[in-house]
């Protein structure tokens, strides 16, 4: 059941990076299966995300190596640092967990992961990373410049979204994907996943005689993100926590498939391709 799933996935994880708290391959391998368990916890499956998170054991060994993964593996820091913000917030138990660990010497936790070693007195919940730059913002919407509807906002960014060229969909879509650390439970996760969908979606499109795009740039540009597989894990964990983008999301996984270098990275992670297999 969904519910044992996810405890498999936290204990699994959990049990990897304690026993590699070097942060090798064992420690990396742990981490993915790990965060794909926060990431269920925070959508319940039938207990509390605080309830699952403090069955985890050993704590201190997984911050641990959380903490030298971060350090040593710069591609992982925003995701370690998003899973380290609902683990610590969350809960009481890692809370005090994340106080004791003996972390690596001269180690700069606020710095590294934008989280101080005491924690913060009211937390709010957690969000995901902060884009580093500028250029994965969503469309200036108009209820934002002041006065207006939801729905008039709304309407302006479908506008502005449709009359984007395919290329510039997919280009957003990707660097959405890197602010938010790959996270399907972010708050802007629905946005990157719209942005991909659309870019997407056009080359089929453009396949069928649409002109405001070149179907072969798109594809050259998806070709282009080099970080297919975490793009391809994001897709099947948000599958999993919307159920009302479940069509949706299988449909732009189905579609990033038919292009032959995703298919590549796709079968090149066992891990991934198992879990496409299940779906």
């Amino acid at each position: 059941d969904a519910l044992g799933a996810t405890r498999g996935m936290l204990k699994e994880g959990a049990e990897a990076l304690a026993g590699d708290k070097a942060a090798g391959d064992t420690a990396r391998g742990g981490f993915s299966k790990f965060r794909q368990g926060v990431v269920r916890a925070q959508s319940g499956n039938g207990a509390a995300p605080a309830e699952l998170m403090d069955e985890v054991v050993p704590k201190t060994d997984v911050i641990i190596s959380l903490v030298t993964l971060g350090m040593k593996h710069g591609i992982y820091k925003k995701q370690i640092a998003y899973n380290l913000r609902l683990l610590v917030e969350g809960s009481e138990a890692w809370a005090e967990a994340w106080k004791s660990a003996s972390l690596p010497e001269g180690v700069d936790t606020e710095a590294l992961f934008g989280l101080p070693r005491s924690r913060p007195a009211a937390p709010e919940a957690a969000e995901a990373p902060a884009a580093e730059a500028p250029a994965a913002k969503a469309p200036a919407s108009a209820a934002a410049e002041g006065g207006a509807t939801a729905e008039e906002a709304a309407a302006e960014e479908e506008e502005e979204a449709a009359a984007a060229p395919a290329a510039s969909e997919l280009q957003r879509g990707f660097q959405e994907l890197e602010a938010i650390g790959f996270e399907p439970a972010a708050r802007r996760a629905p946005w990157a996943f719209r942005c991909l969908s659309r870019g997407i979606e056009k080359i089929q499109l453009g396949a069928g005689g649409d002109k405001q795009s070149d179907p072969a740039e798109v594809v050259a540009e998806a070709d282009a993100f080099d970080r297919k597989a975490d793009a391809l894990h994001f897709l099947l964990e948000l599958h999993g926590l919307k159920k009302l983008y479940r069509q949706k999301v299988a449909t732009c996984i189905a579609k990033f498939l038919k292009v032959p270098s995703w298919a590549a990275a796709c079968a090149a992670d066992s891990e991934l391709h198992d879990r496409l297999e299940e779906e």
